[in-house]
């Protein structure tokens, strides 16, 4: 079977404090926060990942955030269905901004990847209006490289000092 992707029936209401909590519990729980650089490491993006068998709570925060949420069907008769929803860019951003304060376990994943976005966002703004193909200064690149490394060692598995 093949890959099924559903378009958000986007709200336009923020979620109640209780439900925003909620899915902060899920995050912290169920989530994957990271940093995401393309093959040339030109490009950083930070990115938010949710997977599960049951895709109501999945569907609640596409409804709310936006995103992508995606079926991968099992590839074993017994097993479920496995539900991805993933945000990045103004999807996380608006997700972690308003979950964060609810967060116990990822909340400096959360401020790290929120930082990543920051600089990128600053940078399209620095160049806006150029001609051409811009490169980003080898400083940015260095911060935003520091940035991902700092949330690797924070989402390392097995015995921390």
């Amino acid at each position: 079977m093949a890959k099924r992707q559903l378009t958000p029936e986007k709200s336009t209401r923020r979620p109640h404090a209780t439900t925003r909590a909620y899915f902060a519990g899920i995050i912290d729980g169920e989530g994957c926060l990271n940093i995401h650089t393309n093959s040339n490491r030109a490009s950083y993006t930070a990115r938010l990942m949710v997977s599960m068998t049951e895709p109501r709570v999945l569907r609640m925060l596409h409804r709310a955030y936006g995103g992508s949420l995606r079926c991968q069907p099992s590839r074993y008769k017994n097993h479920k269905d496995s539900w991805y929803w993933y945000a990045t860019g103004s999807a996380l951003e608006k997700c972690l901004e308003e979950v964060m304060p609810y967060m116990l376990i990822k909340t400096k994943q959360a401020k790290l990847c929120l930082r990543v976005r920051a600089s990128s966002k600053s940078w399209v703004h620095f160049v806006k209006g150029k001609k051409g193909i811009q490169h980003v200064p080898a400083r940015v690149l260095a911060y935003r490289q520091n940035l991902k490394e700092q949330v690797n060692a924070l989402n390392k598995t097995g015995k921390r000092d």
